[in-house]
């Protein structure tokens, strides 16, 4: 799921801002690296050597958990996908920022939580394409 959100993201043209490192994180970087796209990885740690192999431009931060903040505030939208304790906090910065938050609730994890959770205050995608969708009409409803 998270390859393809990647995918999608490239192929509109959009670059990818994430932790860099892997699971979720190096799922996505591979679909925008199978579109030709760009992503950026911005790392805990002070090693670029952290971050997963497809992921464009690297930013070693050295601020461990807290560069989810840093994500949060580079981005104009998150897509959020399965996901654990990292991404219940960045799912929480962008509802505190007010950034669109998409959920795909069938992923699992922080996903399905948060959607019950603010069942208000996020928007649910059914699959990869349906997130990248609403995640861009979310950005064009906020300007």
């Amino acid at each position: 799921m998270a390859e393809g959100v990647g995918e999608e993201l490239a192929k509109k043209g959009v670059i990818l801002i994430c932790g860099g490192k892997g699971g979720v994180m190096q799922a996505a970087c591979k679909g925008v690296h199978k579109e030709n796209g760009i992503s950026v990885g911005i790392l805990p740690s002070i090693l670029p050597s952290e971050a997963n192999k497809y992921v464009k431009i690297k930013i070693p931060t050295n601020l461990g958990e807290d560069r989810n903040y840093i994500i949060i505030q580079s981005v104009h939208a998150v897509i959020c996908i399965s996901g654990a304790v990292g991404t219940k906090m960045e799912a929480e910065y962008a509802l505190k920022r007010k950034v669109p938050l998409i959920t795909i609730p069938k992923s699992g994890g922080t996903s399905e939580e948060i959607s019950k959770e603010f069942p208000d205050r996020v928007i649910v995608a059914e699959n990869a394409e349906d997130a990248v969708k609403k995640a861009l009409e979310a950005i064009k409803g906020s300007n």
